[in-house]
């Protein structure tokens, strides 16, 4: 879900630095045009998701993931399940339906020591990448070991590119793929269960201008 909002106005503003993309100038063209309260969100949604790159869901979408076949604990309400979206033609999306998500945000900023002073001058750099930690448990509904969606979990983990997902409170504050940077699956007692965790870092796209784009091929 992404909370981020434009005003017809802001969209309107981006079509130059947009370019041409199909789509758009038609979503744009109905906000203005519409008054249908249906048409009008649709529209704008619409135009988001392009504005912002990403695909957008609704809060309501989100909290019916107990009753998704790939959970373990079909038509149990899930507390913000995480879900690893697939990559290759023919592939589920991965359900982690009893992952537990924390993140902390790293700031790089530079403290130097002045003479005379008592305390340092403080230069602020940037913000630094989202550190993610995820933890779950696989669960099979069997009396035997989860094999399966182990495999599957550890085929996520080596993908060689960043994963997008979807989780509610993490693409609320605008995280939309992770690079995954290790994992861990603990030995355990339970034979019809597996402990996982894995620490990931935030991604995001490299924005190139057409001056970038210029420069580089006049190089």
């Amino acid at each position: 879900m992404a909370t981020t909002k434009f005003s017809i106005p802001q969209l309107i503003a981006m079509s130059p630095t947009l370019g041409y993309i199909p789509g758009f100038g038609t979503a744009i063209n109905k906000l203005v045009s519409t008054r249908d309260e249906i048409e009008y969100k649709t529209a704008l949604k619409q135009a988001t998701e392009i504005a912002l790159g990403y695909k957008t869901s609704t809060v309501g979408t989100m909290k019916d993931y107990g009753k998704n076949e790939l959970s373990a604990f079909a038509g149990v309400p899930l507390f913000q399940p995480l879900i690893l979206k697939a990559t290759e033609p023919n592939e589920k999306n991965l359900l982690l339906d009893s992952a537990v998500v924390s993140w902390n945000l790293p700031r790089n900023i530079i403290s130097t020591v002045v003479q005379g002073r008592d305390n340092s001058v403080d230069e602020f750099i940037n913000n630094g990448d989202y550190i993610i930690n995820v933890s779950g448990i696989i669960c099979s509904s069997e009396w035997r070991y989860p094999l399966e969606k182990v495999v599957e979990l550890d085929r996520f983990i080596k993908k060689k590119q960043a994963l997008e997902f979807e989780h509610e409170i993490l693409t609320a504050l605008g995280i939309y793929k992770l690079v995954i940077n290790s994992y861990d699956c603990p030995k355990t007692p339970s034979i019809n269960c597996q402990q996982y965790s894995f620490t990931a870092k935030s991604s995001q796209p490299l924005e190139l201008k057409s001056k970038d784009i210029t420069s580089f091929f006049n190089t």
